[in-house]
């Protein structure tokens, strides 16, 4: 995948990721997983781990996909001021945070790794020449 693909798909998570984020919501209610914390900061989470992921990815540094994605939410947050039929909420945020947090590393994590391999494999390639 190309860097401008790589970039691209950031660019459409960001779009969906707003978006959602602003059209009035369905009013249906659903539980969350393990019933800790609220369903709508499960789906922060995990919008914004995503978003995180596609952008350290994109750019191949951890720091950069966490700093643009809480960067984002708060911007979002800040967005749903102006929006009657929402509420910007400090809890989202962090939820955001943790999301972030996650998809970032997750994503570095596999990208080491598979480096890892990648050397590997071309020293195995060589020395059984």
């Amino acid at each position: 995948m190309t860097a401008r693909s790589r970039w691209l798909v950031v660019a459409v998570l960001a779009v969906v990721v707003l978006v959602a984020s602003l059209v009035p919501g369905g009013g249906g209610s659903f539980s969350s997983p393990f019933g800790v914390v609220g369903a709508d900061k499960w789906l922060h989470a995990v919008g914004y781990m995503v978003l995180a992921g596609a952008v350290t990815y994109a750019d191949g540094r951890a720091l950069v996909g966490v700093a643009a994605a809480l960067a984002y939410g708060v911007l979002v947050e800040l967005l749903q001021l102006g929006v009657p039929y929402r509420s910007a909420s400090a809890l989202d945020a962090v939820a955001d945070g943790v999301g972030a947090l996650v998809g970032a590393g997750v994503v570095a994590a596999l990208s080491a790794a598979f480096e890892r391999y990648a050397g590997d494999a071309a020293a195995r390639s060589t020395r059984d020449r």
